[in-house]
């Protein structure tokens, strides 16, 4: 649960006030944990306060692809000492894992599994489909298609997003490329 985004509440007046938890549990002196588990769908009232848009009403997107695009790491096996890049599906397909463990991972709740530890977010790349030429070719993919099927490095696809010529390939009508973590909240928020 994001502490940090505002919920949309109804005081037990009737009154419509849209705040983050910690605001609301500190201004009207409430419970922030009942205020948690009201955001979360977990408690119906709490001292006559609702949650009008609890986190359970909510559209989810697919794990794995987070609302700006698919996420990309740089995962270490401990034991034959490789790293590999993938996603977190791509991983647990490969390997045998666990995908909600790997998600334990990524996030630092856990530190290893089975042998494997999560090094570093490299990137997250846009889902939607763009036109690119190169070579005599013009297509519509997406980045991630662009590493996977054409071998081209992260670096060298957000390169190419941000308008550069890379192995002679070229971006027609790119997506926007998200920069960093605060950007890619942002840009998620606005969607």
């Amino acid at each position: 649960m994001n502490d940090g985004m505002p919920y949309l509440w109804r005081s037990p007046s009737g009154e419509r006030i849209e705040l983050r938890i910690c605001e609301l549990a500190r201004d009207q002196d409430l419970s922030y944990v009942s205020l948690k588990a009201l955001a979360s769908g977990r408690q119906g009232v709490h001292r006559g306060w609702t949650c009008l848009n609890p986190l359970r009403s909510r559209p989810r997107s697919k794990r794995g692809e987070s609302k700006g695009g698919v996420t990309v790491h740089r995962w270490r096996n401990l034991r034959e000492n490789v790293q590999e890049e993938a996603t977190v599906k791509e991983l647990a397909r490969r390997h045998g894992l666990g995908e909600g463990s790997l998600y334990r991972l990524a996030s630092g709740d856990m530190q290893e599994h089975r042998n494997w530890r999560h090094v570093a977010l490299l990137a997250r790349l846009p889902v939607r489909r763009f036109e690119v030429t190169g070579g005599g070719q013009s297509m519509r993919v997406s980045a991630i298609e662009l590493v996977r099927e054409k071998g081209l490095t992260l670096d060298e696809v957000q390169r190419l997003l941000r308008g550069a010529c890379v192995r002679g390939w070229t971006a027609m009508d790119p997506p926007t490329l998200v920069e960093s973590e605060e950007e890619f909240s942002c840009a998620a928020a606005a969607e």
